[in-house]
């Protein structure tokens, strides 16, 4: 804060000596200055995004942020997923009730459309486009084998493009979400596209699964060991949601974050088509393709089932940020 002065309207001004984090903070503010719009801006507002803009900074610098590069920024972004995109569209879990019903609580106007970015073969946009009937759902995503698995429904369209490009106007949106996806993006991009498509007033959800067990210690303790040999093939834009997406900073002051653990009743062998939709399991298989099928023997076991198919409880823990955008 030692070079940085404000004053009342929302103004800020630099002291001559300019260090790179200035510098950086300098431009931050003029790709923001939508922000300060008139003399009656508040200074808490100001400082609230200089201070996001040293964090971010602050955070790359010890390796806590990681940026993703290449991203879907970038024509050659990461994608692990299109190679097994009906895997994918198969087995991924939809996601609890509660949360739909927590980001309507955290609305405070109505909702007419809802952009989902990242949203992949279209589990939350089915989801969204039942929760909100009156609103239109738009599904953004960059990989054109992941929206052939896609669901077509009457109040929803899909666009295929990047998370920090989407090509929507400005203003569209007055709710945006993201499901298990944010951590693939460019946030400085990103935050920028959002901020140009959220309409004032409107809401960024982002969520993701995080943990899950069975609650059975024997199953857990195979479940565990599986993971462990899996863990390092993860990307490291995984570990994002392995830290419960602390490394996320909205650029919007009012904001909240929320863990609940789940309990999801699923055929035993839901479970195991979910694990084999995983990225890092893909990238493990070729040394040693009997894995999973391992995993699954031994979780029969200690589950005592008589057939894979057989329903078991998961309880999974769901990651849950919410923001919202100033008015003005």
């Amino acid at each position: 804060s030692s070079g940085i002065n404000a004053e009342y309207g929302g103004a800020l001004r630099f002291k001559k000596r300019q260090t790179n984090i200035q510098l950086t903070l300098l431009v931050h503010l003029r790709t923001h200055k939508g922000y300060i719009k008139s003399e009656h801006h508040t200074v808490n507002t100001c400082f609230f995004f200089a201070l996001y803009t040293l964090k971010q900074q602050k955070r790359k610098e010890e390796g806590f942020y990681h940026s993703s590069k290449p991203t879907m920024s970038n024509p050659n972004f990461i994608d692990l997923f299109s190679g097994h995109s009906a895997i994918y569209a198969k087995y991924r879990p939809t996601y609890p009730e509660q949360i739909y019903t927590d980001i309507k609580n955290y609305l405070t106007k109505d909702v007419k459309v809802i952009v989902d970015i990242g949203c992949g073969s279209g589990q939350a946009v089915v989801d969204l486009a039942k929760h909100f009937k009156g609103a239109k759902v738009i599904g953004v995503e960059p990989s054109p084998q992941q929206l052939e698995q896609a669901p077509k429904m009457d109040n929803v369209e899909y666009r295929c493009a990047k998370a920090e490009q989407t090509g929507l106007p400005d203003g569209i949106a007055d709710l945006i979400t993201v499901a298990t996806a944010i951590h693939w993006f460019d946030l400085d991009l990103f935050w920028k596209e959002v901020d140009r498509i959220l309409a004032p007033g409107g809401v960024i959800a982002v969520w993701s699964n995080g943990t899950s067990e069975t609650h059975v210690p024997e199953a857990d303790e195979v479940y565990k060991k599986f993971n462990e040999k899996i863990y390092p093939y993860w990307a490291p834009q995984n570990h994002m949601i392995f830290n419960k997406y602390k490394d996320i900073i909205f650029p919007y002051e009012k904001n909240e974050r929320k863990i609940t653990i789940f309990p999801r009743e699923m055929p035993f062998k839901g479970f195991i088509g979910y694990l084999n939709s995983w990225s890092a399991l893909q990238k493990y298989l070729p040394q040693d393709p009997h894995i999973l099928q391992q995993a699954e023997k031994d979780m029969v076991a200690a589950l005592k089932l008589k057939d894979p198919h057989d329903p078991v409880t998961i309880y999974w823990e769901i990651i849950l940020l919410l923001a919202q955008k100033p008015e003005k």
